[in-house]
């Protein structure tokens, strides 16, 4: 349910949404004009559109119990999202129909805790381990 209220002190219309999160410590945020991104400890990510407030639908599996630790945007169209258990996933949108989805690949299934990007590669890391994902080749790999 989406709620609606204007600030006499400036031009910008604020929305604010009704979300309900079975377990509700949010993680990670990423948000741009129209959408946002909600990576939760235990209930999974959860992505609104933020025109309509409705969901708009992935396809991670095991989204129910997916613990979300970063959210980092490639582009408009491109997303990844770590977890504590269950690695990194590159979210594509696609659309049919004028419906939006995230299409999901797991590109590792290591707990990754840190993502941060240059220009064109993207390093991922947990306590043991560093890998990088060149944006470009979509290739994600160990670093030795």
């Amino acid at each position: 349910m989406m709620e609606s209220m204007y600030s006499t002190r400036s031009i910008f219309h604020i929305s604010t949404f009704r979300i309900s999160l079975v377990y509700r410590r949010i993680m990670a945020l990423d948000v741009t004009f129209s959408e946002a991104f909600i990576g939760t400890r235990a209930s999974g990510l959860l992505i609104l559109d933020l025109n309509s407030g409705d969901t708009i639908k992935h396809n991670i599996y095991g989204n129910r119990d997916l613990e979300v630790t970063q959210i980092l945007r490639l582009s408009d169209t491109v997303v990844l999202v770590s977890s504590f258990n269950s690695g990194v996933y590159l979210l594509e949108k696609t659309s049919r129909n004028e419906k939006i989805k995230y299409e999901a690949t797991q590109l590792t299934d290591s707990p990754i805790t840190i993502l941060r990007r240059n220009a064109s590669k993207v390093l991922a890391a947990n306590e043991r381990e560093i890998y990088v994902y060149d944006i470009t080749s979509k290739k994600f790999s160990a670093v030795d």
